[in-house]
């Protein structure tokens, strides 16, 4: 038998805090980490935090060691191991694989698919769902036979993967399966963008994709929309040459020229890595920026869009339509939630699911623990979105 591991609990002192301040003992910005009491019927095991990761542009860290939010960018974040869990609205991502460098990895642990009877959420079912009917969950895991994965950044313009002919459709260019090596632009394939000021926009496409050389030759063309005007009414090329053998270029819309990629004036990036042609948007999870996409689009739809931040209409905004380039792993594999199941109901129900999160997957000693998010709102019900409420308890191991 292993010795387990000691018990966390947070401070008498920060418990007590919360309890009266609800402002927890967190080293976070503005609004920290609300630390909250456990239910009285709750196992003293079972650790409860409510994060305030309500901004749609910043990511809060937290330390789940520790139970405290660490207060870093997310430029510190990618080069960081104090931090485990990374939690923005209703995205919960791991620091480990492409989101960081802790290698912290998560499988699922109870899917809860009585809950899903046919594959579809009943609402019914989520109404019998509380804190003390899922704890067991919490405080015994199932450990058989876990899939521990790492966080994948996954790129906005992208393809379906899908077979046509004898070509992968990738999105913005086709792949030859019999002619290995052998690509070909998708020119009727478009995407909006924004740039990484987040004050311009525009629609692009891929002209021409070729393999020679060792190197990878793409031409993108662009229509523009400047800053503070209203339609797309200029135009900029970036003709990319990457090594097939692996880097990447990056792109300017707005001054029409090829930038540094370690700069923070990058709108589009070419980037090879190992077998992967991947296309970057300067937000989210990669560069610094505000940016991100939204399509694809044929060429036909493309030139319905006469300007980036309205639809075809030309009055409804069209931001939220915009996706950055985001950390997939176990939460967005297995989402924690279920939404707008019925009116009783939160728009955004917990699942209970049960997750176990390893701090060090390259460790066969190191903490694991079992983690469910039990609530969304700030007042634990339905008002004040993006304050998940997670709770978490050490895993004993044999």
């Amino acid at each position: 038998m292993k010795t387990q591991k000691p018990i966390f609990k947070l401070s008498a002192l920060c418990l007590s805090m919360a309890s009266i301040l609800m402002t927890g003992c967190s080293s976070s910005s503005d609004e920290p980490a609300l630390i909250t009491t456990n239910d009285s019927n709750q196992s003293e095991r079972i650790t409860e935090v409510q994060i305030n990761a309500s901004s749609y542009d910043a990511t809060v860290y937290f330390n789940i060691l520790t139970g405290q939010t660490v207060t870093l960018t997310d430029e510190e974040a990618s080069s960081s191991s104090a931090w485990h869990l990374g939690l923005k609205r209703t995205g919960i991502k791991l620091n480990g694989g492409d989101s960081g460098p802790g290698n912290v990895a998560g499988a699922l642990s109870d899917s809860q698919d009585e809950l899903y009877p046919s594959g579809v959420a009943d609402a019914q079912a989520f109404e019998n769902l509380t804190r003390e009917s899922e704890e067991e969950a919490l405080l015994n895991p199932n450990l058989t036979a876990l899939n521990y994965i790492e966080d994948t950044i996954q790129a906005g313009i992208s393809g379906s993967g899908e077979t046509v002919g004898s070509e992968l459709d990738m999105g913005w260019y086709f792949y030859h399966l019999i002619n290995h090596g052998t690509v070909r632009a998708n020119d009727d394939n478009w995407w909006l963008i924004k740039s990484s000021a987040g004050d311009s926009y525009a629609k692009f496409y891929a002209s021409s994709a070729d393999i020679s050389n060792g190197n990878l030759d793409v031409t993108f063309e662009f229509d523009v929309q400047a800053k503070d005007t209203l339609q797309y009414a200029g135009t900029a090329t970036f003709e990319a040459s990457v090594p097939t053998s692996g880097g990447s270029e990056c792109f300017d819309f707005d001054t029409n020229t090829v930038v540094d990629c370690t700069s923070a004036d990058w709108d589009l990036q070419l980037e090879i890595a190992g077998r992967s042609f991947n296309l970057w948007t300067s937000g989210g999870d990669v560069g610094t920026g505000s940016g991100g996409s939204f399509g694809p689009f044929s060429t036909a739809d493309a030139n319905e869009y006469t300007a980036g931040h309205v639809a075809t209409d030309g009055t409804t905004s069209i931001a939220r339509h915009y996706s950055a380039d985001t950390s997939q792993g176990v939460f967005s594999e297995n989402a924690w939630y279920g939404y707008h199941l019925n009116d009783t109901l939160p728009r955004l129900a917990p699942n209970f699911r049960t997750y176990v999160i390893d701090t060090d997957a390259t460790d066969n000693n190191s903490v694991k623990y079992a983690f469910q998010v039990v609530s969304y709102y700030q007042d634990g019900e339905k008002t004040g979105s993006g304050y998940p409420t997670i709770r978490f308890a050490q895993v004993a191991e044999d």
